[in-house]
C-alpha cells in the first residue's frame, strides 16, 4: 500500500498503508518517504466488494476491519490451495493472515491447504478436480448489524461429502467463520487458523486467547459438538506455523486447529473472533440440520445461518 501510496501519488493508498515501513525505504529511498509525507492525510473507509464474479472478496467493518476472502478455485495442484481462506484485520491490527510465498519453488509447505485458514475433513485436504470445479456465491446485509457471505465448496465431493462455508459481521467488530457438511456416514473436520506472527495463543477455559502487544482478542468454538482444540508455532509434523511476508524470510507463527472427530452428518461448527477479549459471549443454540448457530454476545443474540 505505501509503494501504491507513492507510484500512484495516491492518499487513498497512503489511508490503507498507515505508515512508510521499512521495505518501501529500501525501494525508495529518503525521497520516496518525503513524497508519501507529503500526500494528503484523508479518510478512506472500507466498502463491502463481493461481486460473485471476483477472485477475491471484503467483507468490511468499523475502524478500518475488514475480512478478505480467497474466492479463486485453484487451476493445478501446483498453486496455492487456498480456496475459502480468509485474513482478517481488526483495527487496523492484522489478526488472521496467509501464510505468504517463502519461495516461488516452494511445494512442501506454504502453497498446501493446511497452511492456510481451511477446513479439512478426515484429516484430508480438499481437493479441486477442474472437471466438477463449481462455486456458488451469496452476500447478504441480514440486519443493520450482521451480514453474511457464503460461498459452496467442491472440494470433498471424492469424499461424498458437500461443504458450505459463511462468514458473519456482526454487531461492532465481530466475526463468526462457519462450516457446515452434509452428506452420509460419520466424518471428522478440522477448522485451521493462522495467526499474525505477534499474536502469541494461550488456552483459557473453553475460549482461546489471542494477544499482541497492541491487541488483544478472544477465540471461541461454536457449533453442534464441542471440539478439540491444540496450538502449534513454527516447526510441527502435521500443522506447521509460518508466516512469510517475502521470499526468503519467514516467521514462525501461531495456528489455532479445533478438531470435532466423528460426527454424523450433517454437521455445523465454527469460529467465533471477538474483538474484545472481555466481552461474555455464549452459544444458545446450534441446528445442523439448518446449518445455523444462534450466539449471545454482550447480551445481544445473533441467529447466523446459511442460505
Amino acid at each position: 500500500a505505501a509503494l501504491g501510496a507513492v507510484k500512484l501519488q495516491s492518499p487513498q493508498w497512503k489511508n490503507r498503508a498507515g505508515g512508510f515501513g521499512i521495505l518501501p525505504y529500501l525501494w525508495l529511498g529518503e525521497q520516496g518517504k518525503q513524497q508519501f509525507e507529503s500526500l494528503q492525510d484523508i479518510s478512506c473507509p472500507l466498502r463491502d466488494h463481493v461481486d460473485p464474479a471476483r477472485e477475491i472478496l471484503r467483507m468490511a467493518g468499523p475502524e478500518n476491519s475488514a475480512l478478505v476472502v480467497a474466492a479463486r478455485l485453484p487451476h493445478s495442484a501446483h498453486e496455492h490451495q487456498d480456496f475459502t481462506s480468509y485474513e482478517l484485520t481488526i483495527d487496523d491490527h492484522r489478526v488472521v493472515v496467509d501464510s505468504g510465498g517463502y519461495s516461488p519453488e516452494e511445494t512442501a509447505y506454504f502453497p498446501r491447504a493446511r497452511a492456510h485458514n481451511l477446513l479439512l475433513v478426515d484429516g484430508r485436504d480438499p481437493h479441486w478436480p477442474r472437471a466438477e470445479a463449481s462455486r456458488e456465491v451469496v452476500f447478504e446485509k441480514l440486519a443493520e448489524d450482521c451480514a453474511r457471505l457464503q460461498i459452496s465448496d467442491p472440494g470433498f465431493y471424492s469424499l461424498g461429502v458437500r461443504h458450505r462455508r459463511a462468514w458473519f459481521r456482526l454487531g461492532e467488530n465481530d466475526w463468526l467463520i462457519l462450516d457446515w457438511l452434509d452428506g452420509h456416514g460419520v466424518h471428522g473436520s478440522t477448522s485451521l487458523t493462522h495467526f499474525y506472527p505477534s499474536f502469541e495463543l494461550t488456552a483459557e477455559d473453553d475460549r482461546i486467547v489471542a494477544r499482541s502487544r497492541a491487541r488483544s482478542i478472544q477465540v471461541i468454538p461454536v457449533g453442534s459438538a464441542k471440539p478439540r482444540a491444540s496450538l502449534t508455532r513454527g516447526d510441527h509434523p502435521q500443522f506447521p506455523g509460518w508466516y512469510a511476508p517475502e521470499f526468503g524470510i519467514k516467521f514462525p507463527a501461531s495456528v489455532l486447529i479445533f478438531d470435532w472427530a466423528a460426527m454424523d452428518l450433517p454437521w455445523v461448527g465454527g469460529t467465533l473472533l471477538t474483538s474484545r477479549v472481555n466481552q461474555p459471549v455464549r452459544q444458545l443454540g446450534a441446528d445442523a440440520r439448518h446449518a445455523r448457530v444462534t450466539v449471545e454476545i454482550a447480551g445481544k443474540g445473533y441467529e447466523c445461518a446459511m442460505k
